[in-house]
């Protein structure tokens, strides 16, 4: 991971990734290596890798962080189906996603959802335990993950396992951009601390790569 370079947020990592034919992706580590030994300078909000005498990568960062793939420009042949482009977001750091709004049902502000404070029943009757009405129904108030969350949670957990798995040598640019694209998921269910947990995983590996 490289100071020098503007942070990306997840979902362009993952983007670009995604995007690359099955044999680049092999080719991905070796790009980002190579990548972080070249020559880097800052122009306003532009920074410019010197991939090679001909060619540079250009990452536009406005505000001081890249939001879109679009912002990441390489000047090669293949481009932008290229290499460096996917190269380049892997070797930056991390971003936080742009807020976004939390689908409807779901708790944006945490990812536990709350419970309204128990009231007596209006009828005098008493409930038969501490966790619902008598008649075995979900007490008022109390909100459950939704589908999306529930899918979400799962895309976090199994790409994080995949990352913890393989150890930080073994978690190359591609896991970690399954991993930052479950982020993101889990960013746009109305998971911010999964979402969080996720991205924290990734900076850890790329640091200790």
């Amino acid at each position: 991971m490289s100071p020098d370079l503007p942070p990306v947020v997840p979902s362009v990592t993952a983007e670009l990734v995604a995007a690359l034919s099955p044999r680049l992706r092999k080719r991905l580590d070796a790009g980002v290596t190579k990548l972080l030994a070249r020559p880097v300078t800052r122009d306003g909000d532009s920074v410019r890798i010197a991939v090679d005498d001909d060619t540079d990568v250009v990452l536009h960062a406005p505000g001081g962080t890249v939001t879109g793939a679009d912002a990441i420009h390489c000047g090669c042949l293949l481009a932008p189906d290229c290499l460096h482009r996917a190269a380049a977001a892997s070797a930056a750091p991390v971003a936080d996603d742009p807020p976004a709004d939390a689908p409807a049902g779901t708790t944006p502000t945490g990812d536990e959802p709350t419970a309204a404070p128990e009231t007596e029943p209006a009828d005098g009757t008493a409930q038969t335990d501490g966790t619902g009405p008598a008649d075995g129904t979900a007490p008022a108030g109390i909100e459950t993950a939704t589908d999306v969350q529930r899918v979400a949670a799962r895309a976090v957990f199994d790409a994080a396992g995949a990352v913890l798995e393989a150890g930080a040598d073994g978690a190359g640019a591609v896991l970690q951009a399954e991993l930052l694209h479950a982020a993101h998921t889990a960013r746009l269910a109305g998971l911010p601390r999964a979402s969080a947990a996720a991205v924290s995983v990734v900076t850890g590996v790329r640091a200790a790569r």
